[in-house]
């Protein structure tokens, strides 16, 4: 691969890429994740408009989180007064990515166009972005939902809040039963300090992204991540600086869930030993279940009430 790129023919392995202009005046991140927002969709059991929803915003996530450094996590929490009631995404610098949906619904899409996910997040309602920089405190941006298609609103976000001029755009294909059958997205940011520059790539890219040439392109088949960026961006050559896998992938497990059914104090755990016999919990991002028979919850017990001794 040539380090100027063009425009590449299609390829069907999902990855992501990121990319510098050559002349170093805005950075293009773009992602084809098909098999993370079908992993998504099946652990939560979604299809159609919900399917969408949160495809948008893992693909965001993924596109966001390739800007931070090392392990830093970014978290993006939209809340809307429609019937989904909002979607969290958790996202890593490595490509890897979980995220759920507070209420399943069942939405189909209607129509061959883009679908309109605002009916089932809502209009009204706000954006959150959460940087983890490994710190004591997270680094938290708050913005306005408002036009309820999540890439929209996490676009001004970026625009508004951390003042850097963007253009992001997230689709999501589906079948007529109302599955994932493709999923990418392109987000092209100017550089720091860049000067406006006639033709301004990123108010380019922005034009083509609301006009549909991503969502066409992926339409035809298109499975590249350099070329579909390249569609947004065709007037200006761009060199690769990362190319990296992705994944729908979260950290829990047994421990990790021991160490929060311990929070819960021994009061709590003998009700649930009184009631359940055991416990159960369901993680919210990836829909995995722990359980835990009356033995073990008896034996937290016991571990606790001894520290507290």
């Amino acid at each position: 691969m040539s380090e100027e790129h063009e425009g590449q023919s299609p390829s069907a392995a999902d990855q992501l890429v990121r990319l510098l202009s050559v002349d170093g005046s805005f950075r293009v991140v773009a992602c084809v994740n098909t098999s993370v927002v079908q992993e998504a969709a099946r652990r939560h059991d979604l299809t159609g408009l919900a399917a969408v929803a949160l495809g948008r915003a893992l693909t965001a996530g993924q596109l966001l989180a390739t800007l931070t450094k090392g392990d830093e996590r970014i978290s993006l929490q939209l809340t809307g007064d429609g019937p989904l009631r909002g979607l969290m995404v958790d996202a890593w610098a490595n490509g890897d990515v979980r995220g759920y949906v507070h209420e399943p619904v069942l939405a189909e899409h209607e129509g061959s166009g883009r679908p309109w996910v605002a009916s089932v997040l809502g209009r009204n309602g706000v954006v959150q972005v959460f940087r983890d920089l490994g710190l004591k405190d997270l680094y938290q941006g708050t913005g306005t939902l408002t036009v309820g298609e999540v890439d929209e609103d996490l676009e001004t976000y970026l625009r508004v809040s951390e003042q850097i001029p963007s253009a992001l755009g997230c689709e999501v294909l589906l079948d007529e039963a109302g599955a994932v059958i493709a999923s990418a997205g392109v987000l092209v940011q100017a550089m720091p300090g860049t000067k406006e520059q006639e033709g301004d790539p990123v108010r380019e890219a922005q034009h083509r992204l609301r006009t549909g040439v991503l969502r066409r392109s992926l339409s035809e088949g298109a499975r590249d991540p350099c070329f579909l960026a390249a569609q947004l961006v065709a007037d200006f050559p761009l060199r690769i600086l990362f190319t990296g896998p992705v994944r729908f992938h979260c950290p829990c497990d047994k421990e990790r869930v021991t160490r929060a059914l311990i929070t819960l104090g021994p009061v709590e755990l003998e009700g649930m030993v009184q009631d359940l016999h055991g416990a159960e919990v369901t993680c919210h991002f990836c829909a995995n279940r722990y359980t835990f028979g009356e033995a073990e919850v008896l034996a937290l017990i016991q571990e606790i009430r001894a520290k507290l001794n």
